[in-house]
């Protein structure tokens, strides 16, 4: 009997334990409010850094809260851990910048007010020293331009056009705001060498240390971007085809020294990374398809049309090595992926955020309810912690 009981004590206390370990393996998440208005008059005038605990969503940190302040942009890292935030005064022009550390939320940064003459609207973000710093200010002068910087500490920097070529991009959002992260490049009529499009004397223009692939140079254009470009990818736009309602893009694998073409339904769909995949919505030109219904959401509405786009309401995920591409219809257009981590996406439908498993790399799972609030409709940025 003594043997039975102690066998008893033993599975109950290796549930208890396993129970334990699986709560210490869910990771807190965060969110932040607030939609980023560069050149809207919708100016949203609060912003809260929120975190789901127990179905519900609580106050962490307030970033914004006065009728006069609103959000220019923001840089959410979520590999990196790091998230910048630039908010804007617009009755007496002064910005300010914060820091956010994903795992040390007790300690957020908050910079000194500095006037908005010469602060980068469309920031991006650079590795320096092995430390990831914001180009947030640039002065131009007649013939030079100066750049300047700050890291999750806001450790001020200055770098030079070389130091661009040590970019970081993890893509944009989806939602329809016209701020856009993105490194231009303007194209050699000869070959496929890019040069970086940051001074105003073209024959200084350094020349990126990637090569465009034959294969594209019949995209090449006097422009082109790149939105991703990290330790493994490299994505450059190719090409917007609004007859076929597709966009291109080409894909260089780092550690394989390839390039491979990528083509996404939807004209105007903008891409997220993350690791192996990116994500993102399926974004159509707006004279070539129409939706059946509107948005629920006025704001959503209104920005669609500044924004010249029409939102079929599907989300995808393309995993970049296995070229497999899935999503999932919403059926509404105010939808976006706001993370993927661990093999499971974590998305917005409207007023709702949900999380969904990616199984074995070949489809998506059942989606699970996370939150439905009223907050909701303005969040677009999300992170995981360990704090």
């Amino acid at each position: 009997k003594m043997r039975n009981l102690f066998i008893l004590f033993l599975i109950a206390n290796t549930h208890i334990m396993s129970a334990q370990t699986l709560q210490n393996s869910i990771k807190p998440l965060y969110f932040i409010s607030g939609t980023p208005s560069v050149y809207s008059d919708n100016k949203k005038e609060e912003s809260f850094i929120l975190r789901l605990k127990d179905n519900e969503l609580l106050v962490k940190d307030t970033i914004a809260c006065h009728a006069n302040e609103y959000l220019l942009y923001v840089r959410n890292y979520p590999k990196k851990k790091y998230t910048f935030i630039c908010k804007e005064n617009f009755i007496n022009g002064n910005n300010e910048f914060i820091t956010i550390s994903h795992n040390n939320l007790e300690n957020i940064n908050t910079s000194k007010k500095l006037l908005n003459d010469y602060i980068n609207k469309s920031p991006i973000s650079i590795i320096k020293n092995n430390d990831l710093v914001l180009n947030n200010v640039s002065i131009i002068n007649q013939d030079t331009i100066q750049f300047k910087g700050i890291n999750s500490n806001l450790r001020p920097y200055n770098f030079d056009v070389n130091d661009f070529k040590r970019s970081y991009l993890n893509g944009n959002i989806s939602y329809p705001i016209r701020e856009f992260a993105k490194q231009l490049y303007v194209t050699d009529n000869e070959n496929g060498k890019l040069k970086m499009a940051l001074t105003r004397d073209i024959f200084k223009r350094p020349i990126f240390p990637i090569e465009l692939d034959e294969s594209f140079l019949r995209y090449k254009k006097r422009y082109m971007y790149s939105v991703v470009n990290n330790d493994k990818y490299f994505i450059l736009h190719l090409e917007n085809n609004a007859s076929k309602k597709e966009k291109i893009f080409g894909v260089y694998h780092k550690n394989k020294n390839e390039w491979h073409q990528l083509i996404l339904p939807g004209s105007k769909t903008k891409i997220q990374n993350y690791g192996d995949w990116i994500s993102g919505t399926v974004i159509y030109d707006n004279k070539l398809y129409q939706r059946k219904k509107r948005s629920r959401k006025d704001i959503f509405f209104y920005l669609e049309k500044q924004a010249k786009s029409n939102y079929s309401g599907v989300i995808f995920i393309h995993n970049l090595l296995s070229n497999r591409y899935l999503e999932l219809n919403l059926q509404e257009p105010d939808s976006e992926i706001l993370l993927i981590e661990d093999e499971t996406i974590f998305y917005r439908c409207f007023d709702e955020i949900w999380k969904v498993s990616i199984i074995e790399n070949k489809k998506i799972g059942t989606p699970k309810l996370l939150i439905k609030s009223k907050v909701v409709p303005e969040i677009h940025y999300m992170f995981s912690s360990t704090s």
